[in-house]
């Protein structure tokens, strides 16, 4: 679970389940409960802004290193080609807002070389486990 500022961006390996909830709202007040958040010590560290909560399911199995929470005043990009969008792999940018403006213009970039990327080396491991098991 995480409780962060209304406006910060979460996003983790693992699912997110549920929707966020709000501060003040019953789904909220709930989540915090059913993790045994200590509110009257928790939430002052927030000072007046308002929280939101996110909760995440368990993780795929993968290696702790490649494990990935991110949380923060993020800005998300997404491919505007079709074929991207649609790509087996959701592929998605997170940038600082602070470097965004110099991000809209070289995303697709990032895209192609990513998916790119995931290609060959999906070929690249499926051969070399076709010369194994020959």
């Amino acid at each position: 679970m995480a409780i962060v500022p209304r406006d910060w961006l979460v996003v983790a390996n693992a699912p997110q389940v549920g929707s966020k909830s709000y501060q003040g709202s019953n789904a909220y007040k709930a989540k915090l409960e059913s993790f045994s958040v200590d509110t009257e010590h928790f939430l002052p560290l927030f000072k007046d802004e308002q929280t939101c909560c996110f909760e995440f399911g368990e993780s795929p199995k993968i290696s702790t290193y490649l494990y990935c929470f991110i949380a923060g005043p993020y800005q998300v990009f997404e491919s505007d080609i079709e074929e991207i969008r649609n790509f087996k792999v959701p592929l998605r940018v997170i940038s600082r807002k602070s470097v965004a403006k110099y991000l809209e213009n070289s995303k697709e970039d990032y895209f192609n070389t990513t998916k790119s990327g995931i290609e060959y080396y999906e070929q690249l491991f499926f051969l070399q486990l076709s010369i194994c098991k020959a």
